[in-house]
């Protein structure tokens, strides 16, 4: 996992290659893009290898909770209820354990300012018929005072994971998700609830005028309500439809279809530019390449890609630097192609691409001027591989490997 920390980036954990024997890490690295350096942050004193871990930047702080541990072919899961709180400037972690929910993956977590809240997940092997190992309870952490605060279930949503999380600024809102029926099927979810964490209490969404039931779709706050689009149906089937959540009146508005996509998505990228939900799919020419305008209730096709995006979303990664998106992706020749859109001007425009970077599965983040992408290359012998792009220069910078994470 990876985040931008306070004025560093930080990589923890991870996994080597897939296959018999396969490593699991819990120690990571720290760069400084300043003075182009790395510091290795120590398994000493961190959280136990993990994947599936939610990992969140708060008050100049890494928080890693949850997660599971797999041996081979997914054998031998053991899932987490502990974590850590890492202080980029000492290197050192502190547990997070005493008070926290129940161990479990795929749960949401999100900040409101002051508190971490973990809600849902699950401990599914697919392997108990009839049983459905899903969570319908979550704690509020405080990472000021190490403090667990269990979360009321009165009129909880009922347990699911691949749910949505979005936080108005006084109240987090689940919607969607999945579970697993009786006959160990995935089954996919409308149903929802906003929580106030300074009340402690629930508050159903309506159901009467809910959008079809999905996983894996996308919701974002406008600043008065909530949209959600995309998804799936948690096999292999994705919508093309979306809906307006407008938690005041607590009712549903489906979104027009007219002029939007005509190909449904789960793997799709969605960011709001202030006015705008703009959709960048996974599906290259012809695919989604729109943006949204909730108070028109109407789409719009965004300019030509000078280069399609990929099939899939793992070769790609993509930014929101507050006004274009950045939008990376691997291919033969050059190994890295870049390209922006500004929402303002409704352009897409080609970037220089990189030729020391040649990741099938790129990452990035964004500290605030520069796109960090970073990556490993190779299967048998993974070789760590990063650069940075200033989105004001237009130019590429080589990152140090001295020190970096293996």
């Amino acid at each position: 996992m990876s985040a931008w920390v306070g004025t560093e980036f930080v990589i923890w954990g991870g996994k080597g290659p897939s296959g018999p024997g396969a490593t699991f890490f819990n120690d990571g690295g720290r760069y400084n893009p300043t003075t182009d350096t790395w510091t290795s942050i120590a398994s000493t004193g961190s959280p136990a290898s993990r994947q599936y871990a939610s990992a969140n930047a708060v008050s100049g702080q890494l928080i890693v909770w949850g997660g599971v541990l797999m041996g081979d072919m997914n054998t031998n899961l053991k899932f987490h209820k502990n974590g850590g709180k890492l202080n980029p400037t000492t290197g050192a972690w502190t547990t997070i354990m005493n008070g926290s929910p129940a161990p479990r993956a795929g749960h949401s977590m999100i900040w409101t300012g002051t508190e971490v809240i973990i809600w849902g997940g699950t401990t599914s092997t697919m392997t108990n018929l009839g049983f459905d190992p899903t969570f319908a309870d979550g704690a509020r952490f405080n990472p000021a005072t190490g403090v667990w605060t269990p979360l009321s279930n009165t009129n909880a949503p009922s347990g699911r994971y691949g749910h949505s999380t979005v936080w108005t600024g006084t109240e987090m809102i689940i919607w969607g998700g999945q579970r697993l029926n009786a006959s160990n099927m995935n089954e996919t979810l409308n149903t929802g609830a906003r929580y106030n964490p300074s009340t402690d209490t629930w508050t159903a969404t309506d159901n009467a005028t809910a959008p079809t039931a999905r996983s894996q779709h996308t919701a974002m706050w406008t600043g008065s309500k909530m949209i959600i689009w995309g998804g799936g149906d948690g096999m292999a089937m994705s919508t093309n439809t979306g809906s307006l959540y407008d938690a005041a009146a607590n009712t549903w508005t489906a979104t027009s279809t007219i002029g939007g996509p005509m190909q449904g998505s789960s793997q799709h990228y969605a960011f709001w530019s202030g006015t705008d939900m703009i959709v960048i799919g996974e599906f290259g020419p012809g695919g989604s390449n729109f943006r949204y305008n909730p108070n028109t209730d109407a789409w719009t096709l965004n300019a030509a890609m000078p280069f399609p995006a990929m099939s899939l979303r793992s070769t790609t990664t993509a930014q929101w630097t507050g006004t274009d998106i950045l939008l990376g992706y691997y291919q033969a020749s050059p190994p890295f192609q870049l390209q922006s859109y500004s929402s303002i001007a409704n352009f897409w425009q080609a970037l220089s691409g990189n030729t020391s970077l040649s990741l099938p599965y790129p990452a990035s983040v964004w500290t605030g001027s520069e796109m960090i992408v970073f990556g490993t290359s190779g299967t048998i012998t993974p070789v760590f591989q990063a650069a940075r792009y200033s989105a004001t220069a237009g130019t590429w910078s080589s990152i140090s490997t001295i020190g970096a994470p293996t």
